[in-house]
């Protein structure tokens, strides 16, 4: 009986673990073959500050028009302008064509079939900025 007992529990707190692992979450982030396409931008939200002179601050919060096309092979075409890609987990890693291994990285909080979203930060001693920027796959 004390084994009976003993196997309901463990078999109890497996399947509670499996059930609380089974977050929704893990789907927002999609992979690699999940960005391949043309995006469009439709809002982006942030902040500029410049922290030895505040008449350099700047923020925006509104519809913004451009396109972001990743493709397969590593490379893209943002707004115009070539350069490569590459997603590991939820960092996505941006470089021009014309920059050596200077590197933007977003972080991905949203990436479905139909909706991209993605985070920058940076701060240092003098300069302070933020980015949202959200896109539907067209």
């Amino acid at each position: 009986m004390k084994n009976l007992k003993f196997l309901s529990f463990v078999l109890f707190a497996i399947l509670s673990v499996g059930f609380i692992s089974c977050d929704d979450d893990d789907d927002e982030i999609g992979g690699k073959d999940t960005l391949v396409g043309t995006w469009q931008c439709t809002w982006s939200e942030g902040y500029e500050k410049d922290l030895l002179n505040s008449n350099n601050d700047d923020e925006w919060n509104g519809a913004e028009d451009f396109t972001a096309t990743f493709k397969a092979d590593g490379t893209a075409v943002i707004d115009g302008d070539g350069c490569k890609w590459k997603l590991e987990g939820n960092k996505l890693s941006i470089v021009d064509d014309d920059a050596r291994d200077e590197w933007d990285v977003f972080t991905v909080l949203k990436l479905t079939d139909s909706e991209l979203i993605i985070e920058s930060y940076e701060k240092d001693d003098r300069y302070e900025y933020y980015d949202k920027s959200t896109f539907k796959k067209i």
